[in-house]
């Protein structure tokens, strides 16, 4: 077992390795030089914000400006011990250890001694809507394993979200799962960010938003607490993350190396700035500190910037009372920690921030998410060979890995690249690493699964045509599809009970002015404008059957001027209903899919990466899209019971439920580039791109007797049927059955993530969610091979926890108690095959 991270080393100043200093208000003040008359500290957090691609490639924004950077960083740190300067992400630290290797010691002396500091032990900076739990978590590992195999010991606390458009409302699960405590954000609902709108600042933050909710606290600070109960210490930056970058300038805004500004490093210019910024943050904090970022995109380091902070609080502290230091973020959290009573303690959900991305480039969403997908099956089947086969394909699966969490970046798997970016890198580097994850997987000598034996079909679905109308009868469902009204689902009902009525499955298509950040009724002088709907057409209406007793509905229409395809899917004695469309969505055009329910006063409770969450149907924008992750239900709000309507996406997509009941889900998106008022660009939304063929999409509908999670999650998964979910599944049982820890043999409310060979220590790692509202279970995890040792680790696998093994006849087995929602356990397995 490994017990490294119990007491990991490091030398001063560590930047949040577990264990190694006091993080206390008093500690920090000491080693920081705050005097301990000070009783306003405005903290000097500098970094650089670095995307791995976005407008340019990963290759070229390291030629333009991340090695030059990089030298000037290791340079400005050497020069003053004192000085601290934070990385964002492990992207680009990997880029230059292998570019640079005349500068390794000196690199990683400074991240050993805190001078350079990690916010985040991620690869990337991530989006944390739209990728799969799993890969978050994955990213995490990845970029703490490349440090920790090198030498570096510092093991980061904080996690940073400069750029995320929105993120999970699960996040302190998701960050509680992998080891951290305090989490810093800039983008969330309501909030102003400059170029992003036409709106005058003024009319910020939105009214009933997340950035009105900080503002009339009165605290940037805060308690972040999700729905399962999870918590970590968090901050907004509420002016920017990059608020302090113009300290020593004058201009526009720095920026790689765009000539807009000129060097200004006058006393007056310095100390009038570093006042202003204070003046501004105060009103926002409940402690004596305030926290000013300075780190936009590819900036660089400010020359000499501690002379600047000394000359200022030896000329002006006696004056003002306004201490100014230089520190990392994670100190600034360390500084306000002793005041947490004092903060607001929220359930934060910082959405809709822009909602486009959840739509925008389909296809490589689905690639990603296909690539994650096959990885986790095919080391799955790696363990259950035996250890050496596990070992060999770690190693040889390590590269696709990389691969698929940089598609976590925030400007990746949200579609927000330019078309040279996404053709030139992104696409390239998903369809490289999949192939290898094939060929990895196509020399496992996997156990084939036992041939399911053939079942009667005792109540298969029929079908009828009645004049012009298709009937289709599938248990206790009734379907009724019309051809005239482009072959929509003009009515179902079930038992008896109409539960669609109208033009259900309807395609609509919409002018969109929007692009691949934002959807075009989001902004000022924006328009979001249905144009066309496939029920305003005759469609072509085709019937097939199958032997396991389905019947598929094929039905072809015109929409927008271009022929689209939906497959009604009907099974043997039961819904859901399973739709997949095929669609060609023109330029400036989106297509959803639309039906009609009686909601008209109701919540929505869908998943999200890390758990799941209730909201409001429509919040901000007028429609509200959400970003579904597998399942989400329209609830009564007012009546309580069963929901109106449960649906299912094969991947994460963009949801709206109207004032008048309507679902409409986005099965196609080819928004280019956001203008306003048709002609007007929106500056921070630069990027320009286009999706040149045909998208597919599967969508599930049902109506639950109940709402248990754990049954939704189950459904949506049957309805995708997705071929590696089914080998990851059975590749685990090959290994372990998880079975409650009370109950007898029952399924428990928990789901695989994931089961891998330890990066980091011995054995291998099972990770399971619980998919319960109702509490975390205890679980008995049983394997046929003897378990050395166990114990629960984070997901960076640090171990926390020793288990007690029990043996017996048939094996070993241990019990687990869920903490949280996301639990990582180690087994140490011997007399295993291979």
């Amino acid at each position: 077992m490994d017990t490294s991270a119990a007491s990991p080393t490091a030398a001063n100043r560590d930047g949040g390795a577990i264990g190694t200093r006091g993080h206390g208000e008093q500690a920090t003040r000491e080693r920081l030089g705050i005097p301990n008359a000070a009783r306003r500290v405005l903290v000097f957090s500098e970094s650089s914000h670095w995307d791995p691609d976005w407008m340019l490639t990963a290759d070229q924004y390291y030629r333009f400006a991340v090695g030059r950077t990089l030298d000037k960083v290791l340079n400005e740190l050497e020069k003053d011990p004192r000085r601290v300067w934070s990385a964002d992400c492990v992207f680009f630290l990997a880029m230059y250890w292998d570019r640079q290797p005349a500068n390794r010691d000196r690199l990683a002396a400074l991240i050993n001694s805190g001078q350079l500091r990690l916010t985040s032990s991620g690869v990337t900076t991530q989006d944390t809507l739209l990728p799969t739990t799993e890969s978050i978590l994955r990213d995490f590992l990845i970029g703490q394993e490349w440090l920790r195999t090198r030498g570096m010991v510092q093991e980061p606390r904080l996690a940073y979200f400069p750029d995320s458009f929105g993120h999970s409302p699960a996040l302190p699960t998701l960050l509680q799962a992998s080891g951290f405590d305090r989490a810093l954000v800039t983008r969330i609902d309501g909030a102003f960010f400059a170029g992003s709108d036409w709106e005058l600042p003024g009319r910020f933050p939105r009214r009933g938003s997340s950035a009105e909710v900080l503002t009339r606290a009165g605290s940037a600070d805060f308690v972040w607490r999700d729905q399962a109960g999870s918590e970590v210490l968090a901050h907004w930056h509420p002016f920017t993350y990059g608020q302090g970058d113009m300290l020593a300038s004058v201009g526009v805004v720095r920026f790689m190396s765009v000539p807009s500004f000129v060097p200004d490093r006058s006393a007056r210019r310095v100390a009038a700035r570093i006042e202003r910024y204070a003046a501004r943050l105060e009103p926002l904090a409940r402690t004596p500190y305030v926290l000013c970022p300075i780190g936009l995109d590819f900036i660089n380091p400010i020359r000499d910037l501690l002379e600047l902070i000394d000359r200022y609080n030896e000329e002006r502290y006696p004056e003002t009372g306004l201490w100014v230091t230089n520190a990392g973020a994670d100190d600034y959290l360390d500084l306000i920690s002793e005041h947490r009573d004092d903060l607001p303690v929220l359930e934060f959900d910082p959405n809709p921030y822009w909602t486009g991305f959840y739509s925008s480039r389909p296809e490589l969403k689905r690639s990603q998410r296909r690539l994650v997908d096959e990885l986790l099956a095919t080391e799955a089947e790696a363990v259950a060979a035996g250890p050496l086969t596990a070992t060999r394909a770690a190693a040889d699966l390590a590269e696709p890995w990389w691969k698929a969490v940089i598609g976590n970046h925030h400007d990746f798997v949200t579609g927000t690249s330019p078309d040279r970016v996404v053709r030139k890198e992104q696409e390239p580097w998903m369809r490289s690493a999949l192939a290898e994850a094939e060929r990895v997987a196509s020399g496992l000598e996997v156990r084939p699964a036992d041939e399911p034996s053939a079942a009667t079909i005792e109540d298969p679905a029929t079908y009828e045509w009645v004049v012009d109308m298709l009937k289709v009868t599938s248990g206790a469902l009734n379907a009724t599809i019309d051809p005239a009204q482009g072959g929509c689902i003009t009515e179902i009902a079930l038992n008896g009970r109409t539960v669609l009525s109208g033009r259900g499955a309807d395609l609509v298509a919409y002018d969109d002015a929007g692009g691949l950040w934002r959807m075009g009724g989001e902004y000022r002088g924006g328009h979001f404008n249905r144009i066309d709907s496939a029920s305003d057409h005759r469609a072509r209406v085709t019937v097939q059957t199958s032997d396991s007793g389905e019947v598929f509905v094929i039905v072809f229409v015109e929409l927008d001027g271009r022929t689209c395809e939906r497959r009604y899917r009907f099974g043997p004695g039961a819904h859901p209903v399973v739709i997949e469309t095929r669609c060609f969505a023109g330029d400036r055009r989106t297509v959803t899919l639309a039906l009609p329910t009686d909601a008209t006063d109701a919540t929505v409770t869908m998943d999200q990466p890390g758990g799941l969450v209730t909201r409001p149907a429509q919040r901000h924008f007028d429609p509200t899209f959400w970003p579904v992750s597998t399942w989400m239900t329209v609830d009564r709000d007012s009546e309580g019971g069963p929901p109106h309507v449960a649906l299912s996406v094969e991947m994460t997509r963009a949801v709206a439920t109207r004032p008048d009941g309507t679902v409409e889900v986005i099965v196609a998106r080819n928004a280019n580039k956001e203008k306003a008022w048709s002609v007007v660009p929106i500056l921070a939304c630069p990027a320009k791109g286009h999706e040149p063929g045909e998208t597919e999409a599967t969508i599930g509908l049902w109506w639950p007797d109940a709402t248990a999670p754990a049954e939704l999650y189950a459904t949506a998964l049957a309805v995708s049927a997705d071929p590696a979910r089914a080998r990851l599944e059975a590749a685990v049982a090959r290994v372990v059955t998880i079975h409650p820890a009370v109950g007898g043999e029952r399924q428990p409310a928990v789901d695989v993530l994931s089961l891998k060979a330890a990066s980091r220590g011995e054995g291998v790692v099972l990770r399971l969610i619980a998919r319960s509202d109702t509490g975390a279970p205890q679980l008995r995890l049983r394997t046929e091979a003897a378990i050395a040792s166990a114990s629960i680790c984070d997901a960076r696998e640090r171990d926390i926890e020793c288990l007690d093994v029990r043996s017996h006849d048939e094996g070993s087995e241990v019990t687990v108690a869920l903490d949280g929602p996301v639990v990582s356990v180690r087994l140490v397995l011997t007399s295993w095959e291979d």
